[in-house]
């Protein structure tokens, strides 16, 4: 049997076409609508496109097939009498009722999760495993499981504390749940999995090496930023020049200098307009300025 491969935008007709190919393909064997599998992307599509076929099976039954311009391009194509037609929708019709879990119109997902439970056991999974689709229902079940493994684990233990002790530094709290919830949900986005399973080689010891060394060429590139920022700070004083004298005050580049010499949180070393406005536009001095 030939690939037929039909393009088309929305709205176009893709469902009646799918609905007449899919009678094609099971008027004649009444029982050949078991091998035949269509698959939509929403619960929606489906639910519709069964309800076409159906009732496309009622009008031809009942002799109506002029009402439906779908029908009757499929009479054309079948070049069959009326009443044989008949005849056939009502034998197809009859074996669809009977035998309807065998009616298989369903999405993508649903069609993937039957072929999974087929084979659960070899794949190592119970046979009564749960698809759960909704983030909010896993995600803290995630948390939770991470949590438990807390004081049992010492990689994990290892890089929690090493993970809260970072974030208190930073004055971002001490409870880092809400940042692990945001982590995840950022994984289990379709492109963000794609980047996670270049990861699944790694150990959770491999992890720990590669988080000291991030953090000491972090605790580096601070120190330098730091200085940086102190250098810069102390020439505005040395120089006698007082904040308000410059450039929007405080929020501008005096201020991030001194802001740079703390550096508390690593996010204060991204310049705000203002300072990119003085280095790019050379716009030192404010109105205050004598």
């Amino acid at each position: 049997m030939p690939l037929v491969v039909y393009k088309s935008s929305a709205g176009s007709g893709k469902t009646s076409t799918l609905v007449r190919e899919y009678l094609k393909l099971t008027l004649d064997n009444p029982w050949q609508f078991r091998n035949v599998l269509a698959i939509t992307f929403t619960n929606k599509a489906a639910n519709e496109m069964k309800e076409r076929v159906l009732n496309a099976l009622r009008l031809m039954v009942a002799g109506k097939t002029e009402e439906e311009d779908e029908l009757k391009e499929l009479k054309n194509e079948l070049s069959i009498p009326e009443e044989e037609l008949r005849e056939k929708a009502g034998k197809l019709l009859t074996a669809i009722i009977h035998d309807y879990d065998e009616f298989a119109v369903s999405t993508i997902d649903s069609f993937v999760h039957g072929i999974i439970k087929t084979f659960a056991t070899d794949i190592k999974l119970p046979q009564n495993f749960e698809v759960v689709l909704d983030k909010d229902d896993i995600i803290p079940e995630i948390v939770q499981n991470l949590y438990d493994k807390v004081g049992v684990d010492k990689d994990v233990t290892n890089i929690l504390v090493n993970f809260v002790i970072a974030n208190y530094e930073e004055e971002k709290g001490h409870d880092p749940t809400n940042q692990i919830y945001g982590f995840i949900e950022k994984q289990i986005e379709e492109q963000g999995f794609h980047y996670i399973t270049k990861l699944l080689h790694l150990s959770l010891a491999d992890f720990h090496r590669i988080i000291s060394r991030l953090e000491e060429t972090f605790f580096a590139l601070k120190e330098k930023i730091k200085k940086a920022g102190k250098e810069g700070y102390e020439l505005f004083q040395e120089a006698g020049v007082e904040q308000a004298w410059v450039y929007q005050g405080k929020s501008g580049i005096h201020g991030y200098f001194s802001k740079i010499a703390a550096l508390k949180q690593s996010k204060d070393v991204l310049p705000n307009s203002y300072v990119r406005t003085t280095i790019g536009e050379d716009k030192w001095y404010s109105g205050k300025c004598p």
